[in-house]
Parts: structure tokens; C-alpha cells; sequence
């Protein structure tokens, strides 16, 4: 029996998550902060090993030949994904002007670390490696709270205000500039085989959603400039540059249209 279930973890390629972690970790580190690089050989050093570790983390997924390419290929993106990143920091910055620098968005506030987590699962999917990016979702959401699907669509700029609670779902599509307030659902996390699923979500630029929205359900996409108030379920489709609020009677009003 012992060597059934030896030849089963062979065949079984199940990921080391602990491994992955720390590494998303490291890498982390190494994009934003500078705690021992005494030159720039030795910040180059560091990717190098990164590399390596990527490349470790991946023969547990796919064959060891392909996971060397794959790790090179990944880091290849890393002037992407970084430009990607600091455009998220420079929205944080100008959101909020308490902020004294990016050392402290970078140390401290959990929605860059979710959208972190979230566009280098990003780099992962573009390779065909969709089993690191789940993992990576569930740790970001252990450590954030927030629940951001690997499979959404998210433009620049996302803005993640006491993030908390808030859900984005594997069809959603977010535009740029965009910001979200904590407890906010949006669509539902499906399994991969719905991937093929019309987006069911569509928030557009410049969106603000407030506290405790849910957006549910097919085909609803939210018009650009358009301001959600806290407490609101949205049922269907918002025009561009609308006001939805809840009137004194708890009704949904649209602008000046009551609409429940």
C-alpha cells in the first residue's frame, strides 16, 4: 500500500503552498523595499535567486523542463507588472493626502497588498498556470479580507478603501479608476469551468461604490462617473454619471427617479 500512495503523490502534482507563499512574500519585498541590497549587483543577485525559487515552486505544477521557461518567462513581465503597481500606488497617493509617501501604502494599507496579489496572479494566467494564482487568492484573502478572483478584469488604479469585505467575482470587469469601500460584493467567485459565462459585471471608469453594496447578477454593467451610496443592492444597470442613493424611506432613488 505504501508504494500505491507513494506513485499517487507522484502523479498528483499538488503545489507547495507554504513554498509559494513565502515566495510571494520575498517578491514582494524585492519589488518595493530595499532592506540589504548594498548595490545594484546585489538587487540583481536577488531576482536571480527569485528566479530560482519561482522555478521550484512551479515543478511541483508542471514538468521540470517547462517550469524553468515559465519562471524566466514571468520575470520577463516585471517591468510591466511594476509599472502596473506603481500606478496603483500614485492612486492611492492622490486619493489620500494624509498619506505622507508610498512607504506607507506599501507597509500598511491591505488593498494594495490585494491588488498586488491580484496582478501578479495576473502574470501567472497569462503563462496557462492558473493553479499558483488560486492559492495566491486565498492567501491574500487570509491576510487582507478582500477577495479578489484571479479571473476578474481590473484596470489601473483601483482603489481599495478599508477593503474589509469586498468580493470581486471571476466575471467582473473594473475600469480605471475606480474605488471601492469595504463590504462591497461584486458578481460571485465561479468555478473555473464558468469562465465561459458572459461577464456579469461591468464597472466602468471613474465609478465610486460606497460601504456595503452588492451588485449581483447577469449583465449589469455600472456607466462611468457613476457614484453608488453605502447600503444599496443594485439590481440592473446604471447610466453613466448617475447618483444612487437610499431616500429617507429606503427607497433606491436614481438621480431624482425613485425607483423602489
Amino acid at each position: 500500500m505504501r508504494d500505491y500512495i507513494y506513485n499517487k503523490t507522484i502523479k498528483n502534482r499538488v503545489p507547495n503552498k507554504e513554498l509559494f507563499e513565502t515566495w510571494l512574500d520575498r517578491f514582494y519585498n524585492w519589488l518595493f523595499t530595499n532592506y540589504n541590497y548594498e548595490s545594484f549587483a546585489c538587487f540583481l543577485a536577488k531576482e536571480d535567486a527569485l528566479c530560482l525559487e519561482l522555478e521550484e515552486v512551479l515543478q511541483r505544477v508542471i514538468t521540470k523542463d517547462k517550469a524553468g521557461l515559465k519562471a524566466q518567462l514571468f520575470f520577463n513581465q516585471v517591468e510591466t507588472l511594476y509599472k502596473l503597481l506603481e500606478s496603483d500606488l500614485e492612486g492611492y497617493m492622490s486619493y489620500d493626502k494624509s498619506v505622507q509617501s508610498k512607504s506607507e501604502i506599501i507597509a500598511f494599507n491591505s488593498g494594495f497588498l490585494a491588488m498586488y496579489i491580484y496582478r501578479v496572479s495576473q502574470v501567472f494566467i497569462d503563462l496557462g498556470i492558473t493553479v499558483l494564482p488560486q492559492i495566491a487568492n486565498r492567501y491574500g484573502y487570509r491576510l487582507t479580507g478582500i477577495d479578489i478572483s484571479p479571473f476578474a478584469k481590473i484596470g489601473k488604479q483601483l482603489i481599495l478603501i478599508n477593503g474589509l469585505g469586498v468580493v470581486i467575482g471571476s466575471t467582473v470587469i473594473i475600469g480605471n479608476n475606480v474605488r471601492i469601500h469595504q463590504g462591497v460584493i461584486l458578481g460571485e467567485h465561479r468555478q473555473i469551468l464558468d469562465l465561459c459565462l458572459k461577464e456579469s459585471i461591468v464597472i466602468e471608469d471613474n465609478v465610486v461604490i460606497r460601504e456595503r453594496v452588492s451588485i449581483t447578477g447577469n449583465a449589469i454593467t455600472i456607466g462611468k462617473g457613476s457614484r453608488i451610496g453605502p447600503n444599496l443592492h443594485i439590481p440592473s444597470s446604471i447610466e453613466a454619471n448617475s447618483n444612487v442613493e437610499l431616500d429617507n424611506q429606503y427607497r433606491i432613488r436614481i438621480n431624482e427617479t425613485i425607483i423602489k
